[in-house]
């Protein structure tokens, strides 16, 4: 993979991040910094990062991508009613017995605040 500007851009808003950002929103962060970078590229070097095993792609339950870095092996929690995204470190997968690789586990419910306000 090329090392561009663009590419080192994005991959850091990401990197420093830890709001699962979408590609919007990592739009207008790396505008503030690159004011010419396009919505087009930052989809394409995200889906660079993501073939390359840099970053994660999170598809919520509203079809929006968000985007996580791969610090270590983590999973992750979507409310099903404000979507936001919180990762999930304390969760084991290691004494299932199966015949195939566990690389993703996404948990669907409800955080507290969506609980508390009834939602």
């Amino acid at each position: 993979m090329r090392k561009t500007k663009q590419k080192e851009l994005v991959f850091n808003i990401v990197k420093n991040s830890y709001n699962h950002d979408s590609a919007n929103e990592i739009y207008e962060k790396a505008l503030k910094t690159m004011p010419n970078i396009s919505l087009a590229t930052v989809y394409r070097v995200l889906n660079e990062l993501v073939q390359k095993n840099l970053l994660k792609r999170i598809k919520v339950n509203n079809n929006i991508e968000h985007y996580d870095y791969i610090r270590h092996k983590h999973y992750h929690f979507v409310c099903n009613s404000c979507q936001m995204i919180k990762d999930v470190n304390d969760c084991s997968f290691n004494n299932i017995k199966t015949d195939f690789q566990i690389d993703d586990v996404i948990f669907y419910g409800m955080c507290n605040d969506c609980i508390k306000e009834g939602k």
